[in-house]
């Protein structure tokens, strides 16, 4: 009571209540939950593991990625299967056997593989994102077969496809820019139906490589390396067997700078170096050199002029897509054509052309001609020719030493509008 409390000694007198001490802040990083969280982590990354083994044991990854591969492929327009589509984890690869690669409308033959190895990187693997760029940083084909045909309208067997462009934001988009690429053991069918040619490159064996690997991927260059032999070529019913090709350079987006070509055939040789330009509308400028049995060359065409003797050629050839333009000098010991003979000839000329019709304006010059009971001595001819295959038409100025027949020689000759068909 308030009375009795006054009556109290001072001394005993209650004092003012304590001020409420403030409450210690719960500590969140304890050494409890530090262990709860260790143990968590621990946990997940056991479940990870777990779950990569499942995975990858039972196909998971191989079906999810086969999946991504099928539908890149069907996007361009091929339809792809294989006996062995093989993902491995560590290191990443893809394997590859009996692989078909068929046209998605026509259902045509591509590609065959028998088997392959590719080497992956899946870049910004722990990134939290949707998208997966996987680069195909190696690939190794053995036992491939293409086929490269053109109808009578000149249309390709791969003019369905559509090499569409990789979409931001696709689930897996794949990368080719750091591509190491090897073929061996190979086979190519060629046919083009409206110029009756057909062959088949045998034994090929090609290799592409980046030359520098620290430049931006658009601006990267490859070297190449193609080598074939043992293969054929037929022209209508005539064939060329134990043909052999071999080619090395460096190619770009742009194009591909020629270091070396050769070609070997039982009929004559040719080498050639240059540059190639724009893929989508090819232009072409080459350095070439061949020797040629016209004698067999000649057999290849059915109802022409048959030839006998050898040509060599030295010159520059140009041109885009079926147009073409020829530069140099043609000679040969000796030549003979239906009933003209020909010794010790030299023809320096240009010719252009497209497909089959030409014209070209040069000169040729030649110890002798001689035709039926005809002679003309040290022949020198200018002019020009147009004709549409063996078929041509020669106008120009005729000059000879001498000339010869029955009933006449003359100590110099000289026609100027002359004409020869």
């Amino acid at each position: 009571m308030p009375e009795e409390e006054a009556t109290k000694p001072e001394n005993e007198r209650p004092g003012p209540p304590e001020p409420a001490r403030p409450a210690r802040p719960r500590r969140f990083f304890t050494r409890r939950n530090a262990l709860w969280a260790f143990f968590s982590i621990a946990l997940l990354g056991l479940s990870a593991a777990v779950l990569l083994t499942v995975f990858y044991r039972y196909g998971v990854f191989d079906t999810y990625v086969k999946t991504q591969f099928v539908a890149k492929m069907a996007d361009i327009g091929v339809v792809f299967d294989a006996d062995v589509f093989r993902v491995t984890v560590n290191p990443l690869a893809l394997e590859l056997q009996n692989a078909t690669f068929n046209d998605k409308v026509s259902g045509e033959k591509l590609f065959f593989i028998r088997s392959a190895h590719l080497d992956l990187t899946v870049k910004d693997l722990y990134a939290w994102q949707l998208s997966r760029d996987i680069s195909i940083d190696k690939t190794a084909i053995t036992g491939a077969e293409a086929w490269v045909e053109f109808d009578e309208n000149g249309r390709s067997n791969f003019s369905n496809l559509k090499f569409v462009e990789q979409e931001p934001g696709a689930r897996v988009n794949f990368k080719y820019g750091s591509v190491d690429f090897s073929l061996q053991d190979s086979v190519v069918h060629f046919g083009y139906l409206s110029r009756k040619l057909s062959g088949n490159a045998k034994n090929v064996s090609f290799l592409l490589s980046p030359e520098n690997l620290g430049v931006p991927e658009d601006q990267r260059r490859y070297n190449f390396d193609l080598k074939s032999n043992d293969s054929n070529f037929v022209y209508d019913t005539s064939t060329i067997e134990k043909i052999s090709i071999s080619a090395a350079g460096i190619a770009d987006a742009r194009g591909a700078e020629i270091r070396s070509f050769e070609l070997k055939t039982p009929i004559g040789d040719s080498m050639m170096s240059g540059v190639l330009t724009d893929w989508a509308a090819p232009k072409y400028s080459l350095d070439i050199q061949s020797s040629v049995d016209l004698t067999q060359a000649s057999g290849l065409f059915p109802g022409g002029t048959g030839l006998v003797g050898v040509g060599n050629f030295k010159g520059k050839v140009t041109g885009e897509g079926e147009s073409y333009k020829i530069e140099g000098e043609a000679d040969a010991q000796s030549l003979r054509a239906g009933g003209v003979y020909l010794k010790a000839v030299n023809v320096a000329a240009t010719v252009a052309g497209t497909n089959s019709n030409y014209e070209a304006n040069g000169k040729a010059i030649a110890e002798m001609l001689t035709f039926d009971v005809f002679r003309l001595d040290f022949l020198k001819l200018t002019g020009n020719v147009r004709g549409t295959g063996t078929d041509f038409r020669w106008v120009g100025e005729l000059q000879a030493a001498a000339a010869k027949a029955p009933l006449l020689t003359l100590g110099g000759l000289f026609l100027s509008d002359a004409v020869a068909e």
